[in-house]
């Protein structure tokens, strides 16, 4: 049997007619299924990842066709690598090639490489309830921006009220959901051209806020690149995984020195330390 899903923006008058339509001319041993992108669940817990589309495994599907994805890129995108990864053929080619700040797609590639990453759900809209989210990730968990930079939309929610309230507030932001990893601060690596040109240690401002971007009030301290070697060479690693070749790469690292990778930043911000330009500068210059 060839299990063919066809996945679309939103639904529409005409998709009952044109789904019987389809399969009055497909062959007997075809099957063809409609669904829609708020129906996908990405689930990426302790290391496995699982894709839901309305209850069905993505893994009962021989193909898949992408029908006007552009607006649910995220998806999309982050959907491509999975089915890469299951050997799992798919129209149009063109979904692998979308933007690297997609935080969905980071995690899906970094948990497919064996990195280590928080756990992170992005829930279809039936999975969208603070039920569900708090039993995946436990309590409080991280909602952010699946697209967001500079620590905008990117909340510690404690309650379903903070969660219905965040959400009813932003519905137009697509968040992915992160158990929330305790730390008095993170790292940021900057990786330029094939190797790491600094190293911050970013501590928030104080306990009223989860954030440690400099962007929200978080101090600074450099620390020395040579004491960080496994970490250099992770960052290394990330920033080709995205073929980038200026990243920022923020992890958490534990005291017993397991770490998570946070997000990656395909375009660090120069304006809150602008000492991180110099870097830059001197890669595009020894590439001319």
């Amino acid at each position: 049997m060839k299990n063919i899903l066809i996945l679309k923006s939103s639904k529409a008058s005409y998709d009952d007619s044109l789904a019987e339509a389809l399969n009055s001319y497909k062959n007997e041993d075809t099957r063809i299924t409609w669904k829609y992108f708020d129906q996908v669940t990405f689930e990426l817990v302790d290391g496995a990842i699982s894709v839901d589309v309305d209850g069905l495994d993505i893994k009962t599907f021989n193909f898949v066709y992408f029908k006007i994805w552009q607006k649910n890129y995220l998806i999309a995108n982050a959907l491509s690598l999975v089915l890469d990864h299951l050997g799992i053929n798919f129209i149009d080619e063109r979904v692998r090639n979308t933007h690297s700040n997609n935080k969905l797609k980071q995690m899906v590639l970094f948990s497919l490489n064996k990195l280590q990453i928080p756990n992170t759900i992005f829930p279809s809209i039936q999975n969208r309830t603070f039920a569900y989210l708090e039993e995946k990730l436990g309590s409080p968990f991280i909602m952010k921006d699946a697209s967001g930079a500079e620590g905008r939309n990117n909340f510690l929610v404690n309650t379903e009220l903070e969660f219905e309230s965040i959400y009813s507030a932003n519905t137009k932001v697509h968040f992915i959901y992160q158990k929330f990893i305790e730390n008095t601060g993170d790292f940021r690596f900057g990786v330029i051209g094939d190797k790491v040109c600094y190293i911050k240690n970013r501590i928030r401002k104080d306990d009223n806020t989860h954030l440690n971007n400099l962007s929200e009030g978080a101090s600074v301290e450099y620390k020395t690149i040579s004491e960080y070697e496994f970490y250099n060479n992770l960052s290394i690693r990330v920033a080709e995984l995205l073929k980038l070749n200026i990243a920022g790469v923020d992890l958490i690292i534990n005291e017993d020195g397991k770490y998570y990778i946070l997000e990656v930043n395909a375009s660090p911000a120069f304006k809150n330390d602008p000492s991180t330009i110099k870097h830059v500068i001197n890669y595009i210059e020894s590439l001319i």
